[in-house]
Order: C-alpha cells, then sequence, then structure tokens
C-alpha cells in the first residue's frame, strides 16, 4: 500500500466520521418556501415562457415576438392570480380569527402574513461610508436639500 493510499483511506475515515457526527447531532434546516402560490401550473407556465424566449433569441421574427408576449401576458396573469388569490385565503383566515374572538390565532396569522412580504431594500453608502437604507422611495428627510 502506497503512503499516498493510505493518507487518501486515512482522510475518508475521518470525512466518515464528521458525517455521521454532524447527522446524529445536528439537525436539518428546513427552508420555508415563501412563494406559497407557486405550484404545478405557475411552474409550467413559466416553462413554456423560458421556452418561448430562447426560441424568440433564437429565432428573431415577429411570430416568435407575438407568440412570447402572449406566453408572458399568461404567466403574469396566472402568478398574479395565484398571489391574490393566496392573500385572499390568508385575509379571510385572519377576518374569520377576528370575528370569532379567537385573539391568539388572530395575532399569530397577522405576524405569519407580514413575513410572507417584505419590501425590496436596497443598501447605498452615504458619503462617510456609512450604510443607507432605501425602501423604494426616498424619504423627506434625507431628499431635503440643506
Amino acid at each position: 500500500m502506497s503512503k499516498y493510499a493510505f493518507v487518501k483511506e486515512k482522510w475518508a475515515q475521518i470525512r466518515n466520521v464528521f458525517v455521521n457526527a454532524s447527522e446524529k447531532c445536528l439537525t436539518e434546516l428546513k427552508t420555508s418556501n415563501k412563494k406559497q402560490w407557486f405550484h404545478d401550473e405557475s411552474k409550467n407556465i413559466l416553462q413554456l415562457r423560458n421556452e418561448a424566449k430562447t426560441k424568440l433569441l433564437n429565432n428573431n421574427t415577429k411570430e416568435s415576438k407575438r407568440e412570447y408576449d402572449l406566453v408572458k401576458k399568461e404567466s403574469r396573469q396566472i402568478c398574479r392570480r395565484k398571489q391574490r388569490q393566496l392573500w385572499e385565503d390568508i385575509l379571510d383566515d385572519i377576518e374569520y380569527n377576528f370575528r370569532n374572538k379567537e385573539i391568539r390565532n388572530f395575532y399569530e396569522e397577522v405576524k405569519e402574513s407580514r413575513s410572507l412580504y417584505s419590501a425590496d431594500t436596497t443598501y447605498y453608502r452615504n458619503k462617510n461610508g456609512r450604510k443607507i437604507k432605501y425602501l423604494g422611495r426616498v424619504s423627506r428627510k434625507t431628499s431635503r436639500k440643506e
């Protein structure tokens, strides 16, 4: 057995020990799907849109452009409809909990619904190098000339 094979075998054993220990001790992180509205129908229509776009890029004609525009419009409509339906369902649940005086469930639903939506935040650096949060609009305080 060569020295290289011996070292390689020992490293494989060490790796297996670490992997087994981490599997026993650590739990797997479950990522939540924030896009709960994204189902098979949305996935299929977006795949069609991507195919139409590649067809347009490969063969730039009026017909392929028209086809891409139609599929793009349909995909937007489907995705917006799914998002709107999700928000209507969430608001119905919140309203139901409020009407039936299930206060704990009401606040839990409100808290959960807030985590589903987050504004697009962008960070910029000012003259001093400090980070400034930009929420898509300029506030009066920062836009005012001094």
